[in-house]
């Protein structure tokens, strides 16, 4: 009886721990982001190229910055968005670790999409101070963005590139190796995470962000799938002598100094190198 008690209980502990790996990447890595004291931004359902940060609208403008010109990293929207014409929202997903599944199902849901666009982060001006103008990583570019209150009929809004092909986004941003999760791919080429730490002053360009948790095969580098996660072995066998690893995916950088040779990825909250393979 006792034995049939402690079983039971096991196999309810093992079956939270799967819901909370499988479930928690989109929710985990939001509240990271507001742990690290990034406020989430909301983009203006009937227009756009606006965006609502901590409870002002800011209107993104067509005039773009040097990303060497960016001041602090103080919000994120982090959403593939299809838009029609009049760049009127149709659909928006969460940027996942999924590059191509998230893009796929956005292309999936939507009729009439004129663009597909990427948003990522929000960041300050060189002048720290001036909260009246912001920066914002929109449409693979800066774009500035200025209060929609002090907009002007001059002012000449974003106009978006015409990406009714997802290809050109699925390109520009590093992803996770679907064979091998332990690698990135990004143009074409394959980086191998390592566990080596970059020190913070070689840490260059913001990328992408590749947000969740991934469970995999320690020795091959295969992702789990979720009956396998949620398979219990109660005798010993196949189950209990896999090697398991999880994960957690965050941002990518340049490196300072190493052209495209390797890359910046934060795995498990460490920033580390991934190097480019011959």
């Amino acid at each position: 009886m006792k034995n049939s008690i402690l079983i039971k209980r096991v196999i309810l502990v093992f079956c939270m721990m799967s819901i909370i790996i499988i479930g928690s990447g989109c929710a985990a890595k939001k509240a990271v982001l507001e742990n690290q004291g990034k406020t989430e931004c909301y983009l203006d359902e009937k227009d756009a190229t606006k965006f609502i940060y901590n409870g002002q609208q800011y209107t993104i403008l067509n005039n773009t910055v040097d990303k060497n010109s960016l001041g602090d990293w103080i919000g994120f929207i982090q959403k593939y968005v299809a838009l029609d014409e009049n760049y009127n929202i149709l659909k928006k997903c969460d940027m996942g670790v999924n590059v191509v599944g998230d893009l796929s199902d956005l292309i999936d849901h939507t009729d009439g999409t004129a663009y597909y666009v990427p948003y990522l982060n929000v960041y300050k001006t060189e002048n720290e101070g001036d909260m009246n103008n912001l920066v914002v990583d929109v449409d693979n570019d800066f774009h500035k963005a200025i209060l929609s209150e002090n907009a002007k009929d001059g002012d000449l809004k974003i106009i978006f590139k015409n990406q009714n092909d997802t290809k050109d986004i699925e390109n520009d941003l590093p992803q996770i190796d679907k064979e091998d999760v332990r690698n990135l791919t990004w143009e074409g080429k394959i980086y191998q995470i390592t566990d080596q730490v970059v020190p913070n002053e070689k840490i260059g360009d913001y990328l992408c962000t590749l947000s969740g948790n991934i469970t995999f095969d320690a020795e091959t580098g295969r992702e789990f799938t979720h009956d396998e996660l949620n398979a219990i072995d109660i005798i010993p066998g196949e189950l209990s002598n896999q090697k398991r690893e999880t994960w957690i995916y965050d941002s990518v950088y340049t490196v300072i100094g190493k052209d495209k040779d390797s890359l910046a990825v934060e795995i498990n909250y460490k920033c580390v190198y991934a190097i480019l393979k011959d």
